[in-house]
């Protein structure tokens, strides 16, 4: 059944697709006509049903992962055609809209219920594993490419699924952890933390390496413009060209560099929250594997790149670009030194905000190598290098 019901599913939505609109049903046309106010034309009434009936979702199949947020924006997008053609009843004629989008995924709504009924009823079988495999990665798909749609099925199937039937797809549900929508996130790592207490050698390694991996050094951060940056001021025409563009790029380049960063970060802290979680059912199961696994990942990195050897790629790294940085100051130094325009403070401002935007990528580098060969030493090459 949940086969069945998959494949009709996936035939309606492609066909939806394809065509770029979706045909209503007779019950939904009288309800347009009841809906609808005396004395609307046949030309509004036809512009009404041609609103109705487009397929607002026809990027759905290009994407791995769905940004949800687009849907709340796509019933905002009828609501205001329709208030456009028909201000009356535009609210009644959305909710319309919203039915008519929501018929369109009753064949995957029973495909998830009769999959969760099946990996429930064959949780101990060891015969049924290949169609386990088939079930989960299905609905793990319908929860990566319609988590809105489907949010209802697919919360209270999840949440209610043992962990033993998804042990055959552990790499493909850490890698949607980081999944746009919280739902399928926080059901994730919980069904994850199901798992590790039924079979916890299979969870272990990538937890310990997902939850170790905020002591790493990032060797590549998302970057400040450098080049526009030190193109800037060779570009511009005139002094007052100069002031206003290094000084807007002050206030809009850096100011959304730091945001994004701000964006990352808290990604970050919410996957190393989920991880955290997933290591504390582990060590509820067995404390000592845990424990066992992360020294021996911790041996594995201090055995694969030696601290010499990070320090020596870090400045490796960042040598031609800081040598770049220095030839362009000097030459905006000079350029600047002619101007006659410009007073000596604001010289001195541009200069230093371009070395500020220059020199931040390889500052921050520095200051996470610095982080990890100040800590204490433990063998003799550590010790050799802090001596």
């Amino acid at each position: 059944l949940g086969a069945w019901c998959y494949r009709w599913g996936r035939k309606a939505i492609d066909v939806a697709v394809s065509a770029g609109s979706v045909e209503l049903t007779l019950s939904e046309l009288d309800r347009v006509a009841d809906l609808i106010p005396d004395g609307t034309t046949d030309d509004q009434r036809d512009q009404i049903i041609r609103i109705l009936s487009q397929a607002h979702f026809s990027g759905i199949q290009d994407e791995d992962i769905v940004d949800q947020d687009q849907y709340p924006d796509m019933a905002d997008t009828v609501h205001h055609q329709l208030s456009m053609v028909c201000p009356d009843a535009a609210s009644s004629l959305a909710c319309l809209w919203k039915n008519m989008s929501s018929r369109l995924f009753n064949y995957y709504r029973m495909a998830i219920r009769a999959y969760f009924k099946f990996l429930q009823i064959n949780t101990n079988i060891a015969e049924t594993e290949d169609s386990n495999v088939t079930a989960t990665l299905r609905i793990l798909r319908l929860l990566v490419k319609h988590a809105w749609e489907l949010q209802s099925e697919l919360e209270q199937g999840l949440a209610a699924t043992p962990g033993n039937p998804w042990k055959g797809i552990v790499p493909q549900l850490f890698s949607r952890l980081n999944h746009p929508e919280g739902y399928v996130r926080r059901s994730i790592s919980q069904l994850l933390c199901r798992v590790a207490i039924e079979s916890p050698h299979l969870i272990v390694y990538p937890v310990v390496i997902g939850y170790s991996a905020r002591d790493q050094l990032i060797v590549s951060k998302s970057k400040v413009p450098v080049l526009q940056t030190a193109n800037l001021i060779a570009m511009q025409e005139s002094e007052d060209d100069i002031m206003e563009s290094l000084w807007s790029l002050s206030a809009t380049e850096f100011e959304k560099d730091e945001e994004e960063e701000d964006i990352e970060d808290v990604q970050v802290a919410e996957l190393e929250s989920i991880y955290a979680g997933i290591a504390d059912s582990l060590r509820s199961v067995n404390p000592s594997l845990v424990n066992d696994v992360q020294q021996f990942v911790k041996e594995l990195q201090r055995i694969t790149l030696l601290w010499n050897e990070l320090g020596r790629a870090t400045l490796q790294q960042h040598n031609n670009e800081v040598l770049k940085c220095l030839n362009s100051l000097d030459g905006d130094y000079e350029r600047l030194e002619n101007s006659s325009y410009l007073s000596t403070k604001e010289k001195e401002a541009i200069l230093w905000e371009k070395y500020s935007a220059l020199l931040k990528p390889v500052l921050l580098s520095l200051e996470q190598l610095l982080h990890i060969t100040s800590r204490a030493s433990d063998t003799p090459d550590e010790k050799e290098f802090q001596s």
